[in-house]
């Protein structure tokens, strides 16, 4: 990555794939200069406990691998 590179990284749920116990899977969505690339990082969180605004979980006892 040069200096002159822009990056975007944003947390989100696929609420689509929902497991039947209520979690959600996080994925992370890379910007770099247009080119986007979404990915799952492997960790679920239950809906209640995701925040919106800051895109990211509010307890760390509620994901699973």
């Amino acid at each position: 990555m040069n200096v002159k590179q822009s990056i975007a990284i944003l947390f989100l749920l696929r609420k689509a794939k929902m497991s039947a116990d209520g979690k959600c899977p996080i994925y992370v969505r890379l910007t770099i200069d247009g080119l986007v690339e979404e990915m799952s990082t492997g960790c679920k969180v239950l809906v209640a406990n995701w925040n919106l605004d800051d895109r990211r979980a509010t307890s760390n006892r509620m994901f699973a691998g």
